[in-house]
């Protein structure tokens, strides 16, 4: 299996386009949650990532951060299983415990539509980009994804691709301190985005460290 190494984590290939496999090799890859995430993250965090693609970030942030207890939910099972696939080639003794579901603005089936480039594959449709499959998957509100969790998470990611705006109305329970989303205005639209934002300001969370359009959170 072709593995590239990516700051100190590897990453097997097999399934991945070349654009990727470039982003890969060149560091560009979660480069701005790569950034973020020793901006809020200790070692005693609980961590629900949704959207968690080939696992990068769970297996960094156990290395760098000493953080072992991470829940994946990702929507695309192909994906998932090159998730899996990494942790072995990691030697990591513990299986991944992942979810597999979508964020959603309701419980129950949805289009999940996949593209050649595995980080932009999305419940959202995007004008003018071409979608390689649409498969039907779980769809899960926030609160039932927490409540599928092994765990009280103390913090979140989230990069689903211009599903965040799921999260809008929805009330981040008080046990979660943390937040690392990124957002995606250029689906969404700017307005809905900074909405999205505003609600959580609302909540108690203020901003700690930004890159691009990925915010890192914590509550006040």
């Amino acid at each position: 299996m072709d593995v590239v190494e990516l700051h100190g984590v590897r990453l097997g290939l097999r399934s991945i386009s070349l654009r990727m496999k470039e982003r890969l090799a060149g560091e560009r890859y979660e480069e701005a949650e790569t950034r973020l995430c020793p901006v809020v993250l200790t070692p005693d965090d609980r961590v629900v990532e949704i959207g968690s693609a080939i696992g990068f970030l769970g297996l960094l942030a156990a290395r760098s951060l000493g953080i072992r207890t991470w829940f994946f939910v990702e929507a695309n099972p192909r994906t998932a299983e090159i998730l899996r696939e990494n942790y072995t080639l990691n030697e990591e003794t513990a299986p991944p415990q992942i979810l597999l579901a979508a964020l959603a603005a309701e419980d129950g089936p949805v289009a999940f539509h996949i593209r050649e480039d595995f980080w932009t594959n999305s419940t959202c449709v995007r004008a003018g980009e071409t979608t390689s499959e649409s498969i039907t998957v779980r769809g899960c509100q926030l609160q039932t994804i927490l409540r599928e969790a092994p765990f009280a998470p103390s913090a979140l990611i989230v990069d689903v691709e211009g599903a965040e705006t799921c999260l809008i109305g929805e009330i981040i329970p008080e046990t979660i301190r943390k937040i690392i989303i990124e957002l995606h205005p250029a689906i969404t639209g700017v307005t809905t985005s900074f909405e999205l934002l505003k609600h959580l300001l609302n909540q108690g969370f203020e901003v700690r460290g930004t890159y691009d359009t990925t915010y890192a959170l914590a509550r006040r």
